[in-house]
Formats: structure tokens, sequence, C-alpha cells
């Protein structure tokens, strides 16, 4: 299998901008950045362009600190006026109460989705498919390039039922007056998701988005020429690799690095005075940088070409690099300030016609098998994953590594940083920017 076939997959640009909703627009041109037409199905009148994106091989590697993958201040930062319990969970959900029957919705269900993500390359949503509506209601899914582009073009007037953005914008929707909350009492199965996954996403005792992947972010190196002299987001300062890193283009992660580097108590909330500090420390950083990537399928082809030996990378890179080259010594680290991660998931647009459909397909989420199909093929975290449906899991090796089986100690404080809403993201991405023209 060739690396763009292993890596026809979503979790691509995700260009951080805190911009407000006129600046989202104008960064992406409103509703006019039509680019690929990619979709499972006829698509809507509008399809945004598709992107390469990683995948997973079904083969396992082992990874620096164990392994272990987890998350800082219990687990996922709610927005402002979230609803937490003082033991930071999710408090009481409370509404809506809907009145739902999809057998009078007519229509294809509308998906605004990342590539890889449809139904048609992986059997993520077959009980849907082969359900009541699977037919008479078909899954139609338009590919998003970004979690900026995606708002802006909805924001335009872009029509969909339903649109899979990552936590941290959640609040950027509804705020925008997108969506509207869901009703988990529709969605069987919705009481097994651990709620550290979709407290970000809870406020007002409502949940608007239903999580369903979940991974991490961190530097995968060939540890036969890469010798770190300790576990830790430094080795971008290390001169011995000068020229031979690629770091991913995203303005919200390069500042939240340069951040984690000097020791911000937390990244998620760093004001001006840190961010400009993160910045002079990527500065620092940039001669030992080759390239700022935009698609990982390009950046492992490069790890694999032996014209870089440190990557930052998702978890799926490590599996699809090994498998690419299995001489290789390869890591997937745990930084001592550790790792970055994301949490994505699906939102219910205001003005849907088919509320009660999306709510059917909400119900593969928590299945065995969606689950089973987003980690055997992906190597990524699963909103479903109860420990009977991690034990049928054939990548073993990935649930080991990515520490997919206990959630409450994947997301450990310290150990990781989800993503979360930031207020001032313009200035993470401001300060970004003046490290790559530098």
């Amino acid at each position: 299998m060739d690396l763009e076939s292993q890596m026809n997959r979503r979790r691509v640009l995700q260009i951080g901008g805190g911009l407000g909703l006129a600046g989202l627009l104008a960064a992406c041109g409103g509703d006019d950045d039509d680019g690929g037409d990619a979709t499972s199905a006829a698509a809507p009148d509008t399809s945004a362009a598709a992107t390469s994106a990683p995948a997973s091989s079904a083969e396992g590697g082992a990874s620096s600190a164990e392994g272990g993958a987890t998350s800082a201040e219990g687990g996922a930062t709610s927005p402002e006026g979230g609803a937490s319990s003082a033991e930071g969970g999710v408090g009481a959900i409370t509404g809506p109460k809907l009145s739902l029957d999809p057998s009078t919705e007519e229509g294809s269900l509308e998906v605004f989705d990342w590539q890889g993500y449809d139904d048609k390359s992986g059997a993520f949503w077959d009980d849907y498919v082969n359900g009541p509506y699977g037919q008479s209601n078909p899954l139609k899914f338009t590919f998003l390039e970004d979690d900026q582009q995606a708002l802006a073009k909805c924001a335009a007037g872009f029509k969909t039922d339903l649109a899979h953005p990552c936590i941290a914008y959640t609040r950027n929707w509804a705020d925008a007056g997108l969506i509207q909350p869901w009703d988990t009492s529709y969605i069987t199965g919705f009481e097994n998701i651990e709620p550290a996954l979709y407290e970000a996403a809870v406020w007002d005792g409502q949940v608007w988005m239903i999580p369903w992947d979940w991974g991490f972010s961190s530097l995968l190196y060939r540890a036969d020429k890469v010798q770190p002299q300790e576990d830790s987001w430094n080795l971008l300062l290390d001169e011995r690799y000068k020229g031979r890193i690629s770091m991913y283009s995203d303005g919200v992660t390069i500042i939240k690095i340069g951040g984690l580097i000097n020791g911000v108590a937390d990244p998620n909330k760093m004001n001006q005075e840190e961010i400009d500090a993160s910045k002079e420390t990527m500065i620092r950083a940039k001669p030992n940088i080759r390239s700022f990537w935009t698609s990982q399928t390009d950046t492992i082809a490069e790890l694999v070409a032996g014209n870089i030996d440190i990557m930052y990378a998702w978890p799926d890179a490590f599996f699809t690099a090994r498998e690419s080259m299995p001489d290789a010594q390869l890591t997937y680290m745990q930084p001592k300030e550790g790792r970055l991660a994301w949490i994505c998931g699906y939102v219910l647009t205001k003005d849907t016609p088919r509320p009660a459909l999306a709510h059917e397909m909400m119900k593969c989420i928590p299945g065995e098998t969606s689950t089973l199909a987003l980690i055997n093929d992906y190597a990524y975290g699963a909103a479903g994953a109860t420990p009977e449906i991690i034990d049928k899991v054939e990548n073993q090796e990935a649930v080991e590594t990515f520490g997919l089986r206990d959630l409450e100690a994947a997301f450990a404080p310290g150990v990781t940083w989800p993503e979360a809403y930031i207020e001032n993201r313009a200035d993470y991405v401001k300060a970004a920017e003046e490290v790559k023209a530098a």
C-alpha cells in the first residue's frame, strides 16, 4: 500500500485563527473557496477542497515513556460559561428534549466532514447505512479543509445537517448562531462516553458536540539517528539536527509548543507576554526546521526518504512510517512538558431539516462497529471505547502505545494538553506567522 492511499484521512490543517467571524470569512474568502469536489455521493452544490490526512497500518510500534498519553488539569477545558462540577467534570445535562421522528424527514443526510471519515472509507457508519434509513436517506459527504475554513463556509451560507469540527471551535460555532444542542437521550450508549471527551462542549446544561475521535500530537523521530538529551519539546532547539526537522504549520500549535518549552502553566491560556516569549523561543528553533508542513502525508514521505529525522506527528503517522521503513528505530515521544491532544466530534446545524436523522447517525458513535473501525484503521481514540470493545481491537499495540484503554489515566494531569477554546487565538496565530517570517 502506498503512502497516499494509507493517508487518505482527515487530520490535517487546523489553521487556528481566533479572528472573530468577520476575520474568518475574510481569511477564507467567504463561500468562494470551493476547491475539490470529492464526496461519497453526489455532492451538494458547493464542496470544500479535500486534503490529505493520516491513516494507520494494522502494524504497531513502540513509544517512549511507556507509550502513555494523558491530559492536563483533569481533561478538556470548558469554555467560559461551561457547566462543570466542582470536581472538574460535566454538570447535569438538562436539555433540550426534542420530539424526533426520522421517518418523517426527507432527503439525504448532509455531512460536512474530513476526508477519510465518509461511509466509503471505512465501516464507521455501517450501523446507519445498513439500518432503516440508510437507503431512503443515504449519507452524503462534502469534505472540509480545516476548522477555520469549515466555520467560515457555513457562516457564509453553506448548508449541511452536521459538521465535524474539533472541540476548541465548538464555542465559535455556537457564538455564530450556526448550531443547536443535541438531545443526548436519543443517542443510545451516550452514557458510556467519558465526559472528559465532551466537557469543553457543555454549557448551560446542554451538549453542543458529540465527540468521536481524539488523539495525541508529539515528536516522532528516528532513534537510530537522533539521541535527545531528554524527552522534551526542546529537541526542536538542538543544533545537532539543523535542517532535519519538520514542524506542523498551525499557528496555535507552534506557539503552544514554544510556551511548553518555556514552562508556561497552561498553553491554552497564554497571555501576551507568554505568547511573545514563545515566539522568541520558536524563532530560535527555526534554523533547525526544514519545513512547516501542511500535509502529514508529504512529511512522512520526507521521513521515509531520509530527508528529515524528526517530525511533528499524530499517532497514525507512527504506524504508517514504520510500515514503510521497518528497519528504522522510530519513537513517538512523551515530552516531559506533555503531549498536545485534540478531540473532535459532530455539531448539529441550527436550521437542519433532518435533526432526527442526524441523531440516528450519532447512534453509531458509541457503537462497536464505529469504534473498532476508528481504532483499527487510524490508531485514534474513539468515544465509544468501552473496556469490552477495546478488548476486540485488532491493533492492541496502538491501544497500549497511546493509552486508549484507560481514558482517565490517558488524561492524567500534566502529561497531555487537550485543545480548548482560546479566546485570544488570533494573538497566537499572529505570533506564529512572525516566527515563520523570521
